[in-house]
């Protein structure tokens, strides 16, 4: 049996972070995504729309169980 410790069975029994409002995370998003970081998505629980434009293009919206975005390189960051 693999020993996984007392904090990985904290983090499955965590209680989930409540999303941020919708509104927020759009205007968070377009002032976020810059040359050295580049938004590709968004999921959020109420997201709306399609994309959210930004001064260096449109970021993909999508409907998520949490409120979190991907940048180009891949990498997903929490809101």
């Amino acid at each position: 049996m693999f020993d996984t410790g007392g904090d990985a069975a904290a983090l499955v029994n965590a209680p989930a972070r409540e999303a941020p409002p919708w509104e927020h995370v759009e205007a968070e998003i377009s002032r976020l995504n810059a040359l050295d970081h580049q938004i590709a998505t968004v999921w959020h629980p109420a997201a709306r729309g399609e994309v959210i434009p930004t001064a260096l293009g449109n970021v993909r919206v999508a409907v998520g169980d949490t409120a979190e975005y991907q940048l180009s390189t891949g990498e997903k960051i929490a809101l």
